[in-house]
């Protein structure tokens, strides 16, 4: 009891904000995500490593406090559930991301140079008005992909239908392209002597600075002319930070489906895990051209049939020319139950 104690004073300012309190006395132990749940919130330790982070002053961020549930019985709650997953205001996540878009310009345009790299100037003009000046320097990336991302066994059934307890086996590969930043050096200007064309010696014309020619040489006129703007590309690759995270959510219609027309035909047929959160990790490489490329295999494992929505969500690591940005991908999972030809 001193535990659940622990986290209700954990979760105090949520409270505080309009919010039920965590109940202890309805919490039982969920062994799959190794947390207290009661019909609201679930909390797990403070010191683990898995889990959401409650952005509130009384868990510091680094901390693991707990989570809302999706399928919570208050509708604030569940409400504030969909804001951790959708809006990095709410919530930190224990895997080291929000799992939103990095807020700016899209990862795959062409951005000004943020300036934290040599020989740019840190120029956010596109040019520049000064004649005879360099173009600015500009980061350029291709967007990351997370494919192929293949799905095994091609049905897969709930795991308290198959002796095997297979689940859903995600085999999955990102590649994350260079970030390219692109920067010119202005060549020295020179001074091109005019000509001779009658080959008397003598300038057929007076110039704007003065250079020498000839062995031994001589003061000669010349026309100044501006050194070239010669382009440097600059190739940093950017790899994937930490794990990823499998987000795993039963749609509406599927829970209403379990809890009305199936109950009906199962009686004790309840939801029973309508989201699932897995950390994905595995092996990284980088190609000639200093793409990144994760491959990685994450094995969730529902216990209700229907229909899911999954995200895979991975955060790069950022570069001296570039921000983190995140990479994600969703899909839709069906899962089945095996007398079962119907999944809502």
């Amino acid at each position: 009891m001193l535990f659940l104690t622990l986290f209700l004073a954990l979760l105090s300012p949520l409270a505080q904000e309009g919010y039920p309190p965590f109940d202890p006395g309805q919490a039982t132990f969920d062994p799959v995500f190794g947390a207290w749940c009661d019909p609201n919130w679930c909390v797990i330790d403070p010191n683990g490593v898995n889990g959401w982070i409650y952005a509130t002053t009384a868990c510091p961020v680094g901390g693991m406090c707990g989570w809302a549930r999706m399928d919570a019985a208050d509708p604030e709650v569940a409400q504030l559930a969909l804001n951790q997953l959708y809006d990095c205001s709410y919530v930190h996540a224990g895997f080291g991301f929000c799992t939103v878009e990095v807020a700016g310009t899209p990862p795959w345009t062409t951005i000004p140079n943020p300036g934290q790299s040599s020989g740019g100037g840190g120029s956010s003009n596109p040019g520049s008005s000064n004649p005879g000046s360099c173009p600015a320097p500009e980061v350029v990336r291709a967007p990351p992909q997370i494919e192929p991302l293949v799905s095994k066994p091609p049905n897969p059934v709930v795991v308290g239908q198959d002796p095997e307890r297979k689940g859903v086996i995600y085999e999955l590969t990102v590649r994350v392209p260079p970030v390219i930043y692109r920067r010119y050096e202005k060549e020295p200007d020179r001074c091109e002597p005019v000509p001779d064309a009658n080959g008397d010696g003598k300038p057929d014309r007076s110039g704007n600075c003065t250079t020498t020619i000839g062995d031994p040489p001589v003061s000669w006129p010349g026309d100044l002319k501006p050194g070239e703007c010669r382009l440097i590309e600059e190739r940093y690759p950017d790899p994937i930070a930490g794990d990823g995270l499998l987000v795993m959510i039963l749609s509406p219609e599927s829970r209403a489906w379990i809890q009305g027309e199936l109950a009906a035909r199962y009686p004790g047929a309840r939801v029973r895990q309508p989201e699932i959160r897995m950390p994905i990790r595995g092996e990284g490489s980088l190609t000639g051209d200093k793409t990144f490329i994760l491959t990685a295999v994450v094995n969730p494992k529902p216990v209700d049939p229907g229909v899911y929505q999954v995200e895979f969500l991975f955060r790069t690591a950022g570069t001296p020319v570039s921000d983190p940005i995140v990479v994600r991908r969703r899909i839709e999972q069906k899962v089945w139950l095996m007398e079962s030809a119907i999944v809502r």
